[in-house]
């Protein structure tokens, strides 16, 4: 059930993205996993090139990051269920994600993210 175009979904763009930002955060492994990838990813970025040279802020390199470190664990799940209709279906909703929501929502208790965000 999508929500209507234009209106979001307890905060998040749609039914699918608030869902699958849900699951991983509900699971206190899950939610602990992606809070300390979030982390690490933010270090690397401090180094990167990219950020080091400001084609990228900080921000955006992690968040860009995270999300599809994100995007691609959850669609490695799907690779596990068999070919057929429930696979098209996973494959549909996955491909509405706003995967950088879910990356947003496990970054926004990083201080140093949302205080240089706010800019």
């Amino acid at each position: 059930m999508a929500a209507i175009a234009g209106e979001d979904f307890n905060g998040f763009r749609n039914y699918e993205t608030w869902t699958v930002t849900l699951w991983l955060g509900n699971e206190r492994s899950s939610y602990e996993r992606w809070k300390e990838e979030a982390r690490r990813l933010w270090d690397e970025a401090g180094q990167d090139s990219e950020v080091i040279a400001e084609r990228w802020s900080r921000e955006e390199k992690t968040e860009l990051d995270l999300s599809s470190s994100i995007a691609e664990a959850v669609k490695e799940i799907v690779e596990d269920v068999r070919e057929g209709m429930l696979r098209d279906l996973l494959n549909a909703a996955l491909a509405v994600v706003a995967w950088h929501e879910v990356a947003e929502h496990f970054l926004a208790d990083m201080p140093e993210f949302n205080s240089k965000k706010q800019r």
